[in-house]
């Protein structure tokens, strides 16, 4: 009987644990290995979106390396104040074009309640025009003011006959975006 004893012994301790124990061991190096192969792929997906990122950014910066002497000329243009080139811009309206088919009738800094600033973080300022003019020489005006500010944004433009005059009038909301 005693040999019944140290067999059941012989198969617990000697086969019975180490396979059970070989068993937790392989359990555990499989979920180290699942665990790293997913953090593996996790990283390699991220650095391959890092140099795909880094290769359009090189793109960007070598598309806008040449227009840099542009970029910088909005830079400035953003950086003065909107009430000083817009008064430039109707001096230079109203040298080119005679009073009879375009004159300015009142330019006034609007509430930040309207236009498309109001919406926005961005600095930005109101401002309202009212125009006596022809339709042509008005849309060339509004041409070269948009094209000489180009942060200046049409918000509204509302037309009618100007009372006693074959002229019309123009009353204009813009939003200057400031820096």
């Amino acid at each position: 009987m005693k040999t019944n004893l140290y067999k059941t012994s012989i198969i617990i301790f000697g086969l019975v644990v180490p396979v059970v124990l070989s068993l937790i061991v392989i359990a555990v190096c499989y979920g180290y290995k699942s665990s790293t192969e997913k953090t593996y792929k996790k990283n390699k997906s991220d650095y391959l979106a890092e140099i795909q990122s880094q290769k359009v950014i090189d793109r960007l910066q070598k598309d806008l390396s040449g227009k840099k002497d542009q970029l910088e000329a909005w830079e400035a243009q953003v950086s003065e104040e909107s009430i000083v080139q817009l008064g430039n811009e109707f001096r230079k309206l109203q040298a080119k074009y005679p009073s009879d088919v375009l004159r300015r009738n009142s330019a006034n800094k609007g509430t930040q309640s309207s236009g498309m600033g109001k919406t926005t973080k961005q600095t930005s300022n109101s401002w309202i025009f009212d125009y006596n003019g022809t339709l042509t020489v008005m849309q060339k005006a509004l041409f070269e003011l948009e094209t000489e500010m180009p942060q200046m944004q049409l918000d509204k433009m509302t037309i009618r006959k100007a009372s006693n005059e074959n002229l019309l009038q123009f009353n204009l909301n813009y939003t200057s975006w400031e820096k």
